[in-house]
């Protein structure tokens, strides 16, 4: 379970966070929406320990990973990450890049349990990320964020430069690594079509603050203009 309490993120008198508030249990998947400039890359920086907040609190499992007077470094807390670019090592194989992560680690997965949950074929465990096809380059960064078993992944528009069916077939195939490992999913996306296929509770945000937590279902009719239109879109 993750659970954010309050927090708030400026950058010099810049507020790029206020106040953020949710609570995501084991099962639990979440698509965080907004415009450009909104906060959601600061907010997933925040989760994973790269950045400081100001105020609040973020908790991993009963443990106080952020507040004003902690900051657990990100190779300490149970985080999986999935950048935007992926930033998988040119210069590593397949199987390196799991070895690598697992080095000095308890508790890990093995490279077949991490690859299966990934879907990534383990007949390429030899190979180099150039070697590899854009949905396989997805699936190995999915397998290397989980193998530590993090208490939350955190995805950051991974699929942005994937082809339309590659891209369905990885967000089917989150919903059932979320069921498996049992790990909340943190998914920064600008797509609604991705919100849609994911099936996911939403994040709004706005400005730097929460406009809508909860059920795609339930959100309301509304004057906001970025509400309504995702309300209409999914």
């Amino acid at each position: 379970m993750i659970k954010v309490e309050g927090v708030s993120k400026k950058v010099t008198s810049n507020e790029i966070l206020s106040n953020i508030n949710f609570t995501l249990d084991s099962n639990g998947v979440v698509a965080v929406v907004g415009p450009s400039g909104s906060g959601k890359t600061t907010l997933l920086r925040i989760l994973a320990g790269l950045e400081e907040c100001e105020t609040g609190r973020v908790t991993l499992n009963d443990i106080v990973v952020n507040d004003p007077a902690i900051l657990i470094s990100p190779q300490n807390r149970k985080v999986g990450f999935v950048f935007q670019d992926l930033a998988l090592w040119p210069h590593m194989k397949a199987a390196e890049h799991i070895n690598f992560v697992r080095e000095g680690a308890d508790d890990c997965l093995t490279n077949a349990e991490a690859f299966r949950l990934a879907r990534f074929p383990a007949e390429k465990s030899n190979s180099y990320p150039h070697q590899l096809s854009g949905g396989e380059k997805q699936r190995l960064a999915i397998a290397r964020a989980i193998v530590r078993k993090p208490a939350v992944l955190l995805m950051d528009e991974p699929l942005s430069n994937l082809d339309e069916l590659i891209k369905w077939q990885i967000l089917d195939e989150m919903t059932k690594l979320n069921a498996e490992l049992g790990v909340p999913i943190i998914y920064v996306t600008h797509s609604t079509q991705e919100v849609r296929r994911l099936q996911s509770k939403v994040l709004v945000l706005q400005g730097g603050r929460v406009s809508y937590f909860g059920e795609q279902r339930d959100i309301p009719s509304s004057d906001n203009e970025f509400l309504e239109l995702l309300r209409t879109s999914i």
